[in-house]
């Protein structure tokens, strides 16, 4: 995924790169032979301790920065999904904290909700 900062000019120029674990991107015109230009609509990152940092510190400012309208970070190792949406002030705001069994809902796209034992129940 590429990102873009407009310059003083009003050119828009790649600041950033980074790789999402997941994204959903509803505007094919953001989609090109490279990948993404500009902010997917909802990224899901899966920590891993690695990235622990990165994922809930370091992408989440780049991601909000962006306009990313919805970040989900799932922590495999305590089976929790924490949701956030992107609020008109550009700052995340917490949706939620899913740690048992069903829906998680989409902020993003309402007709989607995920089944959260359809991603850690093999796990228990």
């Amino acid at each position: 995924m590429r990102l873009l900062r407009s310059t003083g000019n009003g050119d828009a120029q790649i600041q950033t790169v980074v790789q999402p674990d997941i994204s959903v991107i509803c505007d094919r015109t953001k989609i090109d032979k490279r990948g993404c230009l500009c902010a997917p609509d909802w990224i899901i990152e899966i920590v891993s301790p690695n990235s622990l940092v990165l994922d809930t510190r370091t992408k989440f400012d780049i991601y909000a920065e962006n306009g990313v309208g919805e970040y989900w970070i799932a922590f495999p190792g305590e089976q929790t999904i924490v949701a956030y949406a992107l609020s008109a002030e550009g700052q995340y705001e917490p949706l939620g904290t899913y740690a048992e069994p069903g829906l998680m809902q989409s902020h993003t796209l309402p007709e989607l909700a995920v089944d959260w034992k359809d991603i850690f129940e093999e796990a228990r």
